[in-house]
């Protein structure tokens, strides 16, 4: 991969001159099996990759921005163990 690929230099009309008229659009450009729609679609899936993952490199897996299972556990609370409280 180069720059080019994600980026162009001309373009001063999208932010980080990004080839695709978002973040998802310029990635979804390559990995087109995440473009979606899908029936139970995660909400930072729909609105940009860079959420979870690091575009220029992480030493994790997949680029992610950390480490599993600390990437989902800052946005959602651990499930093992807990009690639920709902209807008492």
């Amino acid at each position: 991969m180069t720059c080019t690929d994600c980026h162009d230099p001309h373009n001063s009309t999208n932010p980080f001159n990004l080839k695709g008229v978002s973040v998802k659009a310029t990635c979804t450009r390559c990995h087109m099996e995440y473009q979606g729609p899908f029936v139970y679609e995660h909400a930072d899936v729909t609105e940009d990759c860079t959420n979870c993952h690091k575009p220029h490199g992480s030493p994790n897996d997949n680029l992610l921005q950390v480490a599993q299972p600390f990437l989902c556990m800052q946005c959602h609370a651990g499930h093992h163990g807990q009690l639920s409280t709902q209807g008492t």
